[in-house]
């Protein structure tokens, strides 16, 4: 069976439940779909009070979001991984921008190789781009 992760953040609940229309269909196909919605350690309010709104701008901007809590990934060999975000002051918002650096992703020396394919411990095999 083929196997999906689908990560989001959803400050509104819009993008949580356009997730869900999108694996709905391939959850009718057979694929069995993981969804996880990453949670800031302190939530973003909405609507945004005035200051909060300009003071997320510049970490926003340099890619340097706030930490987000770990994210509950209930495998690790996936067939594909698709990130759905929204879009802060021109970047993604903090929450995806952090989900990287919450530790998921090996470094390259530990990255198994096989044929033109290679292998993230959590994620699984993956075709080598060229």
């Amino acid at each position: 069976m083929k196997k999906v992760l689908l990560v989001y953040y959803s400050q509104t609940g819009q993008l949580a439940e356009l997730a869900r229309n999108f694996a709905e269909p391939l959850q009718q196909g057979g694929v069995h779909v993981d969804c996880v919605n990453l949670e800031p350690q302190e939530p973003y309010p909405f609507p945004w009070s005035f200051w909060r709104f300009f003071n997320t701008f510049p970490e926003t901007v340099h890619l340097k979001p706030a930490p987000i809590l770990p994210p509950a990934i209930p495998a690790d060999d996936y067939n594909a991984v698709v990130i759905a975000y929204t879009v802060w002051f021109l970047s993604p918002a903090q929450p995806i921008t952090a989900f990287p650096a919450t530790g998921r992703n090996p470094p390259p020396a530990q990255r198994q190789t096989r044929g033109n394919a290679y292998r993230l411990p959590q994620y699984g095999w993956a075709r080598r781009e060229k």
